[in-house]
């Protein structure tokens, strides 16, 4: 897929943005499950790391918007943007909606994954019987 020239810079610059928030609230949440994982110097190095991150992607956002605002409406690019080099789907859609100027498409929620979670259904197990089988 292929952003063919022209087209407008501003609305693909701003759904970067919102790429990017979208992102930083997923992340923010991600660390927010990080905070009850054992305090080793290691897990708060991390944690510190990560924080790192959010940090840098919201100014990454902060610019992407404020560009998007600023740039002249009809400002055009002059080359076609391959975009088979993205790796999800949701995201080409994303940006050629936007360069169209059409609402962004909808997507599916992001599932909620729990990695270390017990099982919900415990299995039963027989009850002990006083005598051997035969």
């Amino acid at each position: 897929m292929t952003l063919t020239a022209p087209f407008p810079i501003p609305p693909l610059l701003g759904s970067m943005a919102d790429a990017m928030e979208e992102i930083r609230q997923m992340l923010l949440s991600y660390e927010e499950a990080m905070v009850d994982a054992p305090r080793t110097p290691e897990n708060r190095r991390a944690a510190q790391d990560f924080d790192l991150a959010v940090q840098i992607l919201q100014d990454l956002e902060h610019i992407s918007q404020k560009l998007a605002a600023e740039l002249p409406p009809d400002l055009m690019a002059h080359h076609s943007l391959p975009l088979a080099g993205l790796r999800l789907e949701r995201s080409r859609r994303r940006f050629v909606a936007a360069a169209r100027g059409a609402p962004a498409p909808d997507t599916p929620p992001v599932p909620q994954i729990d990695l270390f979670s017990t099982d919900p259904a415990p299995a039963k197990t027989a009850p002990a019987t006083g005598g051997s089988a035969r």
